[in-house]
């Protein structure tokens, strides 16, 4: 069976960053992708929206003007997650999807994959009000879902892995 696409977008992509974002950006266009949500767990996480913001973490709109700059601009739509941490708060939601830029946050587990190392308890969102702030203004969430302690052949084996057993629990209805 052969398919043929119109357009594809890839909703997981890690564009990465320095010398290896340009390499991956055409690796892209050369498969035909027309858009891309770019994973913001880099080092350090795009964890702010705005340039101006003074958290010492990278920006959505510093991210998206490199990957433009690195061949990027001829994606159709480059969508960068807010990497939600301990900082992430209610009006920096607001703000960002009042202004267009903030379209999307990403929520990774404390210590669950490579780049959650700022990762919050999900439940504080909720506590927070961010969560209520990106219902409000049409902020997609995205999650980062794996399963945690499992046993260690378990995250290697051939039929499972740790993103199989992957549930939500403890959120509140």
């Amino acid at each position: 069976m052969k398919m043929t696409l119109p357009k594809w977008y890839d909703l997981h992509m890690h564009l990465r960053q320095d010398a290896l974002i340009a390499p991956i950006v055409q690796s892209q266009i050369d498969m035909g992708c027309c858009g891309v949500l770019a994973m913001p767990n880099t080092k350090p996480p795009v964890a702010k929206v705005f340039r101006d913001d003074p958290l010492e973490y990278w920006c959505i709109e510093g991210y998206v003007d490199l990957i433009k700059e690195s061949g990027g601009e001829a994606f159709q739509d480059i969508i960068v997650p807010l990497y939600l941490t301990k900082d992430t708060t209610p009006q920096m939601i607001e703000e960002g999807a009042k202004a267009g830029v903030l379209r999307a946050c990403k929520y990774y587990p404390p210590h669950g994959t490579t780049g959650a190392n700022f990762g919050y308890p999900f439940m504080n969102f909720f506590d927070n009000g961010v969560f209520a702030a990106m219902e409000e203004h049409g902020v997609v969430l995205c999650i980062h879902g794996e399963e945690h302690h499992m046993k260690a052949e378990d995250y290697f084996a051939a039929d499972t892995n740790a993103e199989d057993f992957f549930t939500v629990s403890g959120c509140p209805s």
